[in-house]
């Protein structure tokens, strides 16, 4: 025996099997108690047997995405929102024949600040998907919303500059994010550390001669002093030398090329001008008192003349005397001797009488 189908219009179809058994498909916009059917048919000893099937079409409750696909099987009656992995609920229709569809759609993951802000170069996933690294931020917590989505929090790493001894070294402040090393001057880089919480720190050593050996033993090489712009200031010395200090320059850095000279390179230092002080009004000098003259010397008297000595008289021959007697000769120089000394007394005199006035 083939399958019978009967078609009632406004219910549904009616399907009867071999045995008997009757299916009913409601039209799609059928509920309620239908009309039925009424079945005859001969059982096994030949007797006929006649049975009416009246089904009843209660409202029925689906699970769907946004664009009708099933999320998981139909059931009957009316039945509230259920938990489906992956999916939160968007919203709930029922129409007018009390059918009840429950609307999902795939949950979502964000990577946030702590302040809410997606992080810039992130997008929207769907589904639950685990958290990951993201350069310059590190990982705070994972949080689910009411809604199922998922947000995992974030928050930017810091860098810092510090001495092997954990000091940070001063004028260079720890900064947001995943930052280069740098050269600073008078310190040596000697490693970069990640730490557990995806901060970073560059590690320096302070250095007290920035000398760097010559490449090439056997070859001398140079150091000069330059400033940020290449000029000279002061002469190029043979041989690994000390920065030292250069007045009215700021020691920045020491390069060294493939040859093994030295540069050391320095910067300007910006002197404050000098504002200048207005002078104040002078004092008009006073005018010098006319010098009184000096009293006129008064003139020593002049000295006496001394008389001319007289002229000595002809010496005459003595009786006695074996030798003729001096011509006059010393008594004149005498007698000269005589009037300076007169003269000098004169002075003398005048000089001594001029004191006691």
């Amino acid at each position: 025996m083939e399958q019978l189908q009967k078609v009632v219009p406004g219910e549904g179809t009616y399907t009867i099997d071999k045995d008997g058994k009757v299916t009913f498909t409601p039209e799609k916009d059928f509920v309620g108690k239908a009309k039925g059917v009424t079945v005859k048919r001969v059982d096994k000893n030949g007797t006929p047997v006649t049975a009416t099937y009246t089904p009843t079409v209660r409202p029925d409750t689906s699970f769907v995405d946004k664009d009708g696909n099933p999320l998981s099987p139909t059931e009957d009656g009316t039945k509230p929102t259920k938990d489906i992995p992956g999916y939160k609920i968007v919203k709930t229709e029922v129409d007018e024949k009390g059918n009840t569809k429950h609307i999902y759609e795939k949950v979502t993951t964000t990577y946030k600040d702590k302040d809410g802000n997606v992080i810039p170069g992130t997008t929207t996933e769907e589904g639950t998907t685990p958290k990951k690294d993201i350069p310059g931020y590190r990982f705070i917590e994972t949080k689910t919303l009411p809604n199922g989505d998922t947000e995992h929090i974030y928050e930017k790493v810091k860098t810092s500059f510090k001495d092997k001894d954990g000091n940070e070294i001063p004028g260079y402040p720890t900064e947001d994010g995943d930052q280069p090393k740098k050269d600073i001057p008078g310190y040596r880089f000697v490693e970069t550390k990640k730490l557990p919480n995806g901060d970073v720190e560059h590690v320096y050593e302070k250095v007290s001669t920035p000398l760097i050996p010559q490449t090439e033993p056997g070859k001398q090489n140079t150091t000069t002093w330059t400033d940020e712009n290449g000029n000279p200031l002061k002469p190029t010395e043979p041989g690994s030398k000390e920065p030292g200090t250069i007045p009215g320059y700021e020691y920045v850095k020491t390069v060294t090329d493939p040859n093994g000279n030295i540069r050391h390179i320095f910067r300007k230092v910006e002197m404050p001008t000098p504002r200048p002080v207005e002078p104040s009004q002078p004092v008009q000098p006073v005018s010098p008192q006319e010098p009184t003259s000096p009293e006129k010397p008064v003139t020593p008297d002049m000295p006496a003349v001394p008389e001319q000595p007289k002229q000595p008289a002809t010496p005459k021959y003595v009786e006695g005397q074996k030798e003729l007697p001096n011509t006059g000769t010393e008594d004149n120089t005498r007698l000269a001797a005589l009037g300076l000394l007169g003269v000098l007394s004169g002075f003398g005199l005048v000089a001594r009488k001029k004191k006691e006035d």
